[in-house]
């Protein structure tokens, strides 16, 4: 078994029609052959962060809020109009540092949900927007508040960066 096995997970809500990821991170005993099964189960049963504190214990299995994906149609609604301030994650298909990033942005929705809408452009998926943001390069991350863009990040940042840049731009605690 590898080092770090690291599943991807995910389970739709039809009601609400959302969908919630889950990173898993199995350590290396014997052990973490089972918790694979567990993990699988348990995503297929629709278990989320509220109701897995003693699979997580045991297994280290960790539930992640997607960001919400936006696009060229749903851009003005969701990032400029929004009531809330917005984390925008600019990614490409190909690109190795927007790879790394992805855990962090999962991380940043789920600890900010409520408080803090986070987003994610596909810079090939949304060539219009990606364009109107003179987007050069990714990962870049983009800070908007009332419509505004405050600031510009490029290349990968850790979770702790991000969320003192929320602190200081939104005035939201970490």
């Amino acid at each position: 078994m590898r080092s770090g096995w690291r599943p991807r997970l995910s389970r739709h809500d039809p009601l609400c029609g959302e969908s919630t990821r889950f990173l898993v991170t199995f350590p290396d005993t014997a052990l973490a052959d089972h918790a694979r099964c567990v993990a699988t189960l348990c995503a297929a049963l629709g278990y989320t962060g509220q109701n897995m504190g003693l699979l997580e214990k045991l297994f280290g299995i960790t539930a992640k809020k997607a960001p919400l994906s936006v696009n060229d149609t749903n851009f003005d609604a969701e990032v400029l109009s929004s009531a809330l301030p917005v984390l925008l994650d600019v990614w490409g298909p190909s690109c190795g540092p927007c790879k790394q990033l992805e855990p962090v942005i999962m991380d940043l929705a789920a600890f900010y949900d409520g408080r803090v809408k986070v987003c994610e452009l596909s810079a090939q998926a949304a060539p219009r927007v990606t364009a109107l943001l003179k987007v050069s390069a990714t990962p870049t991350v983009l800070y908007f508040w009332q419509g505004e863009e405050l600031e510009r990040i490029h290349g990968f940042r850790s979770s702790l960066f991000h969320k003192q840049t929320i602190q200081e731009h939104f005035g939201i605690a970490h």
